[in-house]
């Protein structure tokens, strides 16, 4: 959410001085009441300075000969999704804009922020007794010694030399609303986590014993295999390429965050290249919000070439004997009437193939890190009207099989799509929370592995192929509409 949006706009009569007039805005986008740090250059040297927005005005004075300032503003709110900064000084007029953004995942990720502009995340918001909680900080002092306590628990730790740190700690034993602060040598900031207490229900779901093979359909067509949220720095991701080495399927998905941290070339070449890149020429990627960290995902398109679909884009459709695939993009628009949406009611009209399926990285339902996502039921409301069978996500690092659902979030096992999240190609786990509606099935959040589907005429069967040395796996076979 966090970014930097440099705007310089000045009068053409204005000197060369006063065309490099610039104002950078930290943060770029946020909620309503956030604080943003304004910093501007290039004003009269000494100067008073004016920054308003909306009805509020805030005058302060340039400094030295390079004509410096520096201000902190709360952004109000705006029945418009921008909010417009204006810095006057002289004859120069900066505009930058702030894009407002509604608090996302509030039921499960909290955020506190100081007048300072110093805030603190934390995931999850609610959590069971002794559960990891993240908690990501930014806007602090460099290299600041920080204390981040919970129940009588102390991490210590040290921002890095951007102001930012990233910390775990666990939930406490006892049940209720408990306070943890991060410290420093200003005024510490509290975060409140809520503790559940455990009961049979709130348990994530046991891992079944190992299953036999299904038996391949006589009428197998195709086999696909991949994850979500695969290489990084760790050796994951090359224990799960090695799975797709013994798998050898037709088709290797993709279900976003190919490479970490942030989807830069670098990190193409570094992380994901030596590991699943030994089967670029039959991957069929999607993109997830860690590849968009890049402008326009560059590196990511820049990587798979034709491979993604339209540059800019990222959707595209494939078919595999009687089955119809769909990559598609959740970093874009989803909704009724977006282009994406658009576009995959009239692939689906025109082309009316016997068995349906699609994937991208935002989960519709999952209950982890992440919750139920209704940006993508629009998308799933086309695929539900086209009867399609199954659906594939990553982003919550685990792995999730829903029964088939409506797009509205109730199990259908007539019409319903069946869901997938398969966030373990490589980077990592974070832990599942309960469901109290019955919708999953099957859930496990300790091991890495790639899901393999076997598509026929008539079917699929689906198999969790765990890393070596893990024995959770998951199985089973269903029927196309």
């Amino acid at each position: 959410m966090m970014g930097v949006a440099a705007l310089a706009t000045v009068p053409a009569s204005d000197s060369l001085a006063a065309a490099e007039s610039q104002v950078m805005l930290r943060p770029a986008a946020g909620a309503p009441g956030t604080v943003a740090k304004l910093t501007g250059r290039g004003f009269p040297a000494r100067r008073r300075v004016t920054v308003k927005t909306a009805r509020r005005r805030l005058a302060l004075r340039s400094t030295n000969r390079r004509g410096l300032f520096t201000a902190r503003i709360r952004v109000p709110r705006s029945r418009f999704k921008l909010r417009r900064l204006v810095s006057v000084g002289g004859n120069r007029r900066v505009a930058s804009l702030f894009r407002l953004r509604q608090q996302r995942d509030r039921a499960s990720i909290g955020e506190v922020a100081s007048s300072t502009g110093a805030r603190v995340r934390w995931t999850p918001l609610s959590s069971l007794p002794g559960a990891a909680i993240r908690l990501r900080g930014l806007g602090f002092r460099r290299r600041e010694r920080l204390a981040v306590s919970l129940a009588g628990e102390v991490k210590r730790t040290r921002s890095t030399r951007r102001g930012r740190f990233a910390v775990g700690i666990r939930a406490p034993a006892r049940a209720g609303r408990q306070v943890g602060t991060v410290r420093t040598r200003r005024r510490p900031l509290r975060f409140i986590v809520g503790v559940r207490r455990a009961a049979p229900w709130s348990s994530p779901s046991p891992s079944p014993p190992p299953l036999s093979p299904p038996t391949p359909p006589i009428d197998a067509e195709a086999v696909i295999a991949g994850a979500g949220d695969i290489a990084a720095s760790n050796p994951g991701a090359e224990r799960t390429a090695t799975l797709l080495d013994g798998i050898d399927p037709n088709v290797v998905y993709t279900l976003g965050d190919n490479a970490y941290p942030a989807g830069a070339a670098s990190d193409y070449a570094s992380f994901y290249e030596p590991t699943w890149g030994r089967h670029k020429a039959k991957t069929r990627p999607t993109p997830g919000n860690h590849d968009y960290l890049q402008p326009g995902a560059r590196p990511y398109f820049d990587y798979f070439g034709l491979l993604a679909g339209e540059r800019g884009k990222g959707y595209y459709a494939y078919s595999l004997g009687s089955w119809r695939l769909y990559a598609l993009n959740s970093n874009l628009a989803m909704g009724v009437g977006s282009p994406q949406e658009t576009w995959l009611r009239l692939d689906l009209a025109a082309n009316r193939a016997a068995c349906v399926l699609a994937y991208w990285h935002h989960p519709r339902f999952s209950a982890g890190k992440y919750a139920d996502d209704v940006r993508s039921q629009a998308i799933w409301r086309a695929l539900y009207d086209a009867n399609a069978e199954v659906v594939l996500t990553g982003h919550d690092h685990n792995y999730q099989r829903y029964a088939p659902m409506s797009p509205g979030g109730a199990v259908d096992r007539t019409r319903g799509i069946r869901q997938f999240v398969v966030g373990t190609g490589g980077n990592g786990h974070s832990p599942l929370v309960a469901r109290l509606d019955g919708a999953r099935e099957a859930g496990d959040d300790q091991t890495l592995g790639v899901l393999k589907l076997t598509l026929s005429r008539h079917g699929y069967d689906w198999r969790f192929v765990p890393e070596p040395g893990m024995t959770f796996t998951d199985g089973g076979r269903g029927l196309c509409h």
